[in-house]
């Protein structure tokens, strides 16, 4: 005879997690917001702990704000610039001028100040980021 095999056992471990779309996430978070909405309300109704709906809100808000940085440019704008005579100035005295670069540096410079060296040191500045 060739005996009793015994058939292999498994065990199967349904999982009780559940997963929400980011759609549910924000609707179930928008019942929040709503007149009256309190956060124990919103948890019980949806079975889910009232600190899963404070991380949602906060991921939620977070990546809003991470969407609207991202939306802005952050390429450098180049304003229009009027360069006139100064109007008060003492003759022979030079005007300091600032400049404000990209990553909140300032470079000030006199008005009498080589362009050309003005140029190459704005440049440096700008590989330096």
């Amino acid at each position: 005879m060739s005996g009793d095999r015994a058939m292999p056992q498994f065990d199967i471990v349904a999982s009780t997690r559940r997963h929400w779309s980011e759609e549910q996430k924000r609707a179930i978070v928008g019942e929040i917001a709503a007149a009256g909405g309190s956060v124990s309300e919103v948890a019980r109704r949806h079975r889910v702990h009232t600190s899963l709906l404070f991380r949602w809100r906060r991921e939620l808000r977070a990546k809003a704000q991470g969407d609207a940085l991202q939306a802005q440019s952050t390429r450098p704008k180049f304003l229009p610039v009027t360069l006139a005579p100064p109007a008060t100035s003492a003759p022979g005295r030079s005007v300091v001028i600032e400049i404000a670069i990209a990553g909140g540096r300032t470079v000030r410079v006199c008005s009498n100040v080589d362009i050309a060296a003005l140029v190459r040191i704005i440049a440096a500045l700008e590989e330096r980021r």
